[in-house]
C-alpha cells in the first residue's frame, strides 16, 4: 500500500450534502462517520460543500499579488498593536507549542483577517478581541475577495457545526447558537519556492503544532501538509480537488473531555536535496471559534472519558494562541 492509499483510508472523505439532503440514516452515518475519524486521527476531507470554488480563486490572485510585493509594502500591514491580524513575513513565526520554544521559525508568511464588525451586543471588556481589520492600501481587490471567502466560510462552519453536534448528540444547532459573535479568523498563508539549502537544520514550512480553534477549514494548492496518529506515525493529508481539509482543535478536543484528538500536524519539506527548490505553496485556512464567553463544559457523559480539563470560556483558551503572535 502507497503512503497515498494509507492516508487516504486513514483520512475519510465526508459529503456534507448527503447530511444536510439525506434521510436521519443518512444522517447519522455521516455523523457516525465523523465521530469516528475525530477520535482516531482528528482529520478529515470534506466534500458535497456547495461552495462556488471561484472564491477559492480569487483570495488566491489577491494573495499572490499582494505577497509579490516588496518587504516594505507588505510590513505596512502590520502593527504590534494588533498582533494577530494583518501580515506577517517570512522566519518570524514558529508554529510550536511554546512561543518559547528554540525550533527554528517556520519558512513561510501570512495575512490574517477577522470580522469586520464587531458583535453589536459586545461587552466592553471583550473588545480587544476584535480588533480591525489591517488592510493593503489601494487594494480593493484583496478586501473584497477576503471578506467574500470569510463570509462564506462563517456559513460553511455553522453548516458543519451540525454534524459535529449530530456525533456528540447535541441539538442540531448547538454550535450555531453560541456563534452570533464567533472568534474565528481566516490566514492566507504564502509558502514561497526556497532552495532546501538555505533551510536551517530542522527547519520546516509550517512547523508541528496542534491548532487552538475549535475546529480548522483549510484549503491548499499542492501536497506536503502531514498529520501525525496516535501511535506518533506521521502520514501525508491529500489535497484533492474540490474538497476543503478538515481538523479538530484543542479547543474542541477540551470541550468533548478528549472524546476526540487535536492532533499534530505540519508542513514538511519533503524530497528535496541540498540543491532543489521547494515549489510554492499556498493555503487558506480559516479557524473557527465560538462567542468568547462561551464556557468549555465536557460536552459529553465524563464517565465515558474520565480526564476532562478544568471549565473555562472561549477567550480563555485562545489566549495561549494570542501569546504566540506577540
Amino acid at each position: 500500500m502507497s503512503d497515498k492509499e494509507g492516508s487516504q483510508q486513514i483520512i475519510p472523505i465526508i459529503d456534507l450534502s448527503r447530511f444536510r439532503e439525506g434521510d436521519i440514516r443518512d444522517r447519522r452515518d455521516v455523523a457516525t462517520t465523523l465521530d469516528s475519524a475525530c477520535r482516531e486521527i482528528g482529520f478529515f476531507l470534506l466534500s458535497g460543500h456547495g461552495i462556488p470554488w471561484k472564491l477559492r480563486e480569487d483570495a488566491y490572485v489577491e494573495s499572490r499579488s499582494f505577497f509579490s510585493l516588496d518587504e516594505h509594502e507588505k510590513q505596512a500591514c502590520r502593527t504590534e498593536r494588533n498582533a494577530v491580524l494583518g501580515y506577517r513575513g517570512m522566519n518570524s513565526l514558529r508554529a510550536s507549542t511554546s512561543s518559547s520554544s528554540t525550533s527554528p521559525y517556520d519558512a513561510k508568511e501570512l495575512y490574517s483577517i477577522g470580522h469586520e464588525q464587531p458583535p453589536l451586543d459586545l461587552d466592553p471588556s471583550q473588545a480587544p478581541l476584535y480588533p480591525p481589520n489591517i488592510w493593503p492600501a489601494g487594494r480593493d481587490g484583496f478586501r473584497t475577495s477576503f471578506m467574500a471567502y470569510y463570509r462564506t466560510m462563517c456559513e460553511l462552519a455553522l453548516q458543519l457545526s451540525e454534524v459535529f453536534a449530530e456525533a456528540l448528540e447535541l441539538p442540531r444547532h448547538f454550535f450555531a447558537s453560541r456563534s452570533a459573535g464567533q472568534l474565528s479568523w481566516l490566514a492566507s498563508i504564502n509558502y514561497p519556492p526556497v532552495m532546501a539549502a538555505d533551510l536551517e537544520e530542522g527547519q520546516l514550512r509550517f512547523g508541528a503544532h496542534r491548532d487552538r480553534d475549535c475546529f480548522t477549514i483549510l484549503t491548499t494548492t499542492a501536497a506536503g501538509l502531514e498529520v501525525q496518529d496516535l501511535a506518533g506515525t506521521w502520514h501525508p493529508v491529500p489535497a484533492k480537488a474540490d474538497t476543503f481539509i478538515i481538523n479538530v482543535g484543542s479547543m474542541l478536543a477540551r470541550w468533548t473531555a478528549s472524546r476526540w484528538t487535536a492532533p499534530m500536524h505540519r508542513v514538511a519539506p519533503h524530497a528535496a536535496s541540498d540543491g532543489e527548490t521547494l515549489a510554492s505553496r499556498q493555503s487558506l485556512g480559516f479557524f473557527y471559534s465560538p462567542n468568547p464567553d462561551v464556557v468549555l463544559h465536557p460536552l459529553i457523559d465524563s464517565a465515558s472519558f474520565p480526564n476532562p480539563k478544568p471549565a473555562i470560556t472561549v477567550a480563555d483558551h485562545l489566549e495561549s494562541l494570542l501569546d504566540l503572535y506577540q
